[in-house]
């Protein structure tokens, strides 16, 4: 867990990362603005410095967003406050989205990156999305996904991260410090674990009828794994929702257009970013 100042007195925002990456992910984020906000990024579970708990039960829903939640409840405890600003990304957006349904009271404001409200997920899956989702039924043969990541020093994890038209233009600096963060000892199993559990019944969460936390998505027109029809209806499930679509960007859209996600959470918040 990395945070921009403690004790600071300045309103709580947390972070919270998705496959393959690691709380850096967020550093263009953070420095925008670590002026209004003390900004907590953490490694999800499995991840870069994180537990890596061994076998797929620890990383089925319920827990990763037992996690979030406890994050946040220490947090502002920690910092006499009551409600932060939630931001997620990816596998960090999909269990965003579970701890806001099931702690509203802990979250002034959730910002989603690229993933769409669960029950979305479900009723807009089409031939489209399956066929983009071919890797989850690949990552379920065991030990043959880590094999692939991890050959020939992360060459396929990097070209996940970098090659058109799903990568994005991530410095080299930051490819290196994702492969060593992904090369932990059982980080690569714990990360695929997260979706070898997702075909579980077990792994989905109770959402209430309506979330209520104000809410904004941003969505990258040029993901190759979740595809925009993901959105229809999302106004059923989130009571008040913003969507937004960034032309040209990648599924990693807060590292591929910084500033364009800057400048929208920036007007989401009402603050200013650097």
């Amino acid at each position: 867990m990395v945070r921009t100042s403690k004790g600071s007195g300045k309103p709580l925002m947390l972070m919270v990362h998705g496959f393959p990456e690691a709380w850096f992910s967020w550093r263009a984020q953070m420095a925008a603005f670590r002026d209004q906000y003390e900004i907590v990024a953490i490694d999800m579970r499995g991840y870069g410095v994180s537990s890596k708990p061994p076998g797929r039960a620890p990383y089925h829903m319920p827990e990763l967003v037992a996690d979030v939640n406890a994050v946040a409840g220490h947090l502002l405890e920690e910092a006499g406050q009551e409600k932060l600003v939630l931001v997620g990304h990816d596998w960090g957006a999909n269990t965003c989205w579970g701890a806001a349904a099931t702690a509203p009271h802990l979250f002034s404001r959730l910002a989603i990156h690229c993933v769409p409200h669960p029950e979305c997920f479900l009723r807009n899956m089409d031939g489209d999305q399956f066929a983009r989702s071919w890797y989850i039924f690949a990552f379920q043969v065991p030990k043959l996904a880590e094999w692939a990541l991890c050959a020939n020093d992360y060459q396929l994890l990097e070209e996940v991260l970098t090659k058109p038209p799903g990568g994005c233009t991530t410095p080299g600096a930051y490819i290196e410090r994702y492969k060593q963060a992904f090369g932990r000892p059982g980080a690569a199993t714990a990360a695929i674990n997260f979706y070898r559990r997702v075909i579980d019944l077990a792994s989905r969460y109770p959402a209430p009828a309506l979330q209520r936390v104000p809410t904004m998505v941003v969505w990258a027109e040029n993901d190759t794994a979740l595809g925009q029809q993901l959105l229809r209806g999302i106004e059923r499930y989130v009571e008040s929702v913003r969507v937004e679509v960034l032309p040209g960007s990648s599924h990693w859209v807060q590292q591929d257009r910084p500033e364009e996600v800057n400048r929208l959470l920036a007007s989401f918040l009402g603050a200013a970013a650097r």
